[in-house]
Formats: structure tokens, C-alpha cells, sequence
């Protein structure tokens, strides 16, 4: 009984990564795309893995497509995260660094974040793959 609460916990911190990211990245320029991927990607990954852990396996929702689906843009999700901090740059010298100073924190809290989303969308992967969920 351990699999569905951990795939439950994991679900929640990817939805928060989701969450985070958005409120954090929204109006920043050369992110538009690349977040509003993440986004959703990330909200669908979200409904429909939630409703495949929340139905039994011999129901339509609970059915090994829907779970499918739902990993796949989960997977979509990390790459989009990935790749959004992979665009996150370093300023350059002068008046932003100020600012550096004052973000490595959150750059630290994102990517953080982000490896965790991968590692969560791996386990949640091999756990499915396992049948533990």
C-alpha cells in the first residue's frame, strides 16, 4: 500500500513545481513557449494521473492507456522544466548583479525543483512499468 501514497505524494510535488514555475517564470521574456508547455502539459499530466491512481484498474479511467497518457506528459513536463533552466542565464556584469545575489536562491529552489520532477516522473514511470500503482 506504500505505491499509491508515495505515486500520490510524487503527484503532488510535480503539481507544485508546475505551480511554482508558472507564478514565478509568467512575463519573462523568452520563457513564453517553453512555459506555457511546462504548464500544461504539466496540469493534464497532473488530472490525468490523479484520476488513473484514483480508479481501480479494471475501470476506463484506471485503464493502463490513461496511465500511459498521463506519464507521457508528465515526461513532457521535466523536459519542458529542463529546458526553461537551461534558459534561465547568469547576468552579465554591472547594475542585474544585485540581483544575481539576490536569485541564487531561487535558481537553486528551481533546479532543486526541476532534477526532483525528473527523479519523481522516473520512479513514477518504473513504479507503473512494476505494476505498483
Amino acid at each position: 500500500m506504500l505505491a499509491p501514497v508515495a505515486a500520490a505524494v510524487l503527484t503532488a510535488f510535480v503539481a507544485v513545481v508546475v505551480l511554482v514555475t508558472r507564478v514565478r517564470l509568467a512575463g519573462r521574456p523568452g520563457t513564453r513557449s517553453w512555459l506555457l508547455l511546462h504548464t500544461v502539459t504539466g496540469l493534464v499530466g497532473t488530472l490525468v494521473w490523479a484520476v488513473f491512481l484514483a480508479f481501480p484498474a479494471d475501470s476506463a479511467p484506471g485503464s493502463a492507456g490513461v496511465g500511459i497518457v498521463g506519464l507521457g506528459c508528465y515526461w513532457f513536463t521535466a523536459l519542458a522544466g529542463l529546458a526553461l533552466l537551461a534558459r534561465w542565464r547568469r547576468p552579465e556584469v554591472g547594475r542585474r548583479v544585485a540581483r544575481h545575489a539576490a536569485g541564487q536562491e531561487s535558481r537553486a529552489l528551481s533546479r532543486a525543483g526541476h532534477v526532483g520532477t525528473v527523479l519523481a516522473v522516473t520512479a513514477l514511470t518504473v513504479a507503473y512499468a512494476l505494476a505498483l500503482v
